[in-house]
């Protein structure tokens, strides 16, 4: 039988993340099986995953421990910085070669699904017929360099797939060279588990029904900038709105995101959560800022 690759990072809390759940889940492919290739051993969702799926780890633990260290201590240690920066290079060529290894030993592989796009700075090195780029985040205010180092990468992809139409058109805008290549494929969402999600915990449904609140999703991460929100809702608090600030997602600010909340005396109004298996029930007829 025919394996089709479909790589993201890992399973932690994250919209790629819970996209690739449901997709995995719901997904019915002809004489073709999935494998799920990850780089950390992050699995907070795995449960949730089809109990036949194959999974393969491309990146050793040893490796991410010590990039892990690296990562936390550099700053002010110029030679953890320079270690750093050569694991990082390393990185590429081992998850290439442990991707090529695979499919070496796994003869009839033709399909390499890069879902979480974070392939492309090797994806030259892998040896499958064809490449599918999924990109799910806009290109923003991005750079004439930064711009073509990506046009040179994506062209490795066979196709190049965007989540709607107008991120389609930015592609096309930023790399005519490459436009026939993007399409549009409209994200998954399984209607059917949302719903089911939303009816379950009665108890926790009744105890935020006498909450006033708003909720946020998503990673403890620089590009979600947290940071903002919670400044943003010491102005609105001096400002005499009383709203609390749910947020739901772990990530390596945690800490220091606790320090600010302390220090903007916000322990009353904003909370971290942390990851939750069931975020949708916190959704209920409240804002949600995305």
């Amino acid at each position: 039988m025919e394996k089709v690759l479909f790589k993201i990072r890992y399973l932690g809390l994250g919209g790629i993340e819970r996209l690739t759940i449901d997709v995995l889940n719901n997904i019915k492919l002809k004489d073709k099986k999935i494998v799920l290739m990850l780089e950390e051993r992050n699995e907070l969702f795995k449960d949730q995953l089809p109990k036949d799926l194959e999974i393969v780890y491309i990146k050793s633990e040893k490796l991410q421990k010590i990039l892990e260290y690296l990562q936390k201590n550099k700053k002010g240690n110029i030679f953890y910085k320079i270690l750093f920066s050569f694991l990082m290079n390393y990185e590429k060529i081992h998850m290439a070669n442990n991707i090529n290894k695979y499919i070496k030993q796994n003869k009839n592989i033709k399909i390499f699904i890069d879902y979480s796009g974070s392939a492309t700075k090797y994806i030259d090195k892998i040896k499958v017929k064809h490449k599918i780029y999924w990109n799910h985040l806009g290109l923003g205010n991005i750079s004439e360099g930064k711009r073509k180092r990506l046009k040179k990468r994506l062209s490795n992809y066979e196709y190049i797939i965007a989540i709607c139409k107008e991120m389609e058109e930015e592609l096309k805008d930023n790399f005519q060279e490459i436009s026939s290549k993007i399409k549009t494929i409209y994200n998954f969402i399984d209607e059917n588990k949302i719903e089911k999600k939303l009816n379950e915990n009665e108890k926790l449904q009744k105890e935020l029904s006498k909450e006033r609140y708003c909720v946020s999703v998503g990673r403890l991460t620089e590009p979600k900038d947290y940071e903002t929100t919670i400044k943003a809702f010491k102005i609105l608090k001096e400002r005499g709105i009383k709203e609390k600030l749910f947020i739901i997602g772990n990530g390596r600010l945690k800490e220091k995101l606790e320090t600010l909340i302390k220090k903007e005396q916000l322990e009353e109004q904003v909370f971290l959560l942390g990851a939750k298996d069931n975020p949708y029930i916190y959704e209920i007829r409240r804002f949600v800022f995305t």
